[in-house]
């Protein structure tokens, strides 16, 4: 039991870090939005949160797997789309906070 909210914090928190610095990179804060560490770290809460037995969790995890992947082929020049508004990552940041 112990494991399962140890994980779902750091996916949580690492949901919440992610979203910040995509919001800080549309408005040009920080440059981190190309590079590969972004989409690996969505694919990686997204494979943690599928894998819990709580349905909200499973949604965030599904949710962040999507993310993770049109990021990944984004990054590669496969998937071009332009962003609505820049503060569409506060949806991500509130899908973690929904998990604490």
């Amino acid at each position: 039991m112990a494991k399962n909210k140890l994980a779902a914090w750091f996916a949580a928190l690492a949901m919440i870090l992610t979203g910040a610095l995509m919001v800080l990179n549309n408005f040009g804060i920080v440059a981190l939005y190309r590079n590969l560490w972004v989409p690996i770290v969505l694919l990686i809460v997204g494979i943690l949160q599928v894998t819990d037995k709580r349905t909200w969790a499973r949604l965030c995890g599904i949710c962040a797997l999507i993310l993770g992947l049109a990021f990944l082929l984004s990054t590669f020049g496969k998937l071009h789309w332009d962003p609505l508004l820049k503060l569409w990552p506060s949806l991500y940041i509130s899908l973690g906070l929904a998990l604490l």
